[in-house]
């Protein structure tokens, strides 16, 4: 099944046979508690994640736009913390929000979970008019 995610981008999904329709568990509600590191044998969405971030985690140094790109794939899929995308993208947090984060929410293509409250404990990510931020609005 392919999957829009934003502007354009499909993502090959294959669901388990009887799984095609309903919410999804992995980005159904609010998902305050998640643990432990992102890894392929997390889970099939954490390996679609990491496959997505794969071009930029491997590098040391990725052109601008292919973080942006990289992360506005990654939130589509799912609402992720800075913590995570982090993880995923092998970057510092400090240097994601100041040149990638706020830019793309400045330029409304990211938005913020709790946009009322920026220090939110479980403050996340998402891609403007992706199903994800569909299910959040």
């Amino acid at each position: 099944m392919l999957e829009r995610i934003s502007e354009g981008v499909e993502l090959e999904r294959s669901l388990p046979e009887g799984e095609g329709s309903g919410p999804h568990p992995e980005r159904s509600g609010p998902q305050p508690e998640r643990s432990g590191p992102l890894t392929p044998s997390s889970g099939p969405l954490e390996n679609e994640l990491s496959i997505l971030a794969e071009p930029v985690s491997s590098k040391k140094r990725s052109p601008s736009e292919e973080v942006r790109q990289a992360i506005l794939n990654l939130c589509a899929l799912q609402t992720l913390q800075l913590e995570e995308l982090e993880k995923l993208l092998n970057r510092s947090g400090e240097s994601l929000r100041k040149k990638h984060l706020q830019p793309l929410i400045k330029e409304q293509k990211l938005r913020l979970m709790y946009p009322t409250r920026l220090n939110h404990p479980q403050q996340a990510y998402i891609t403007v008019g992706s199903v994800v931020d569909k299910e959040y609005k």
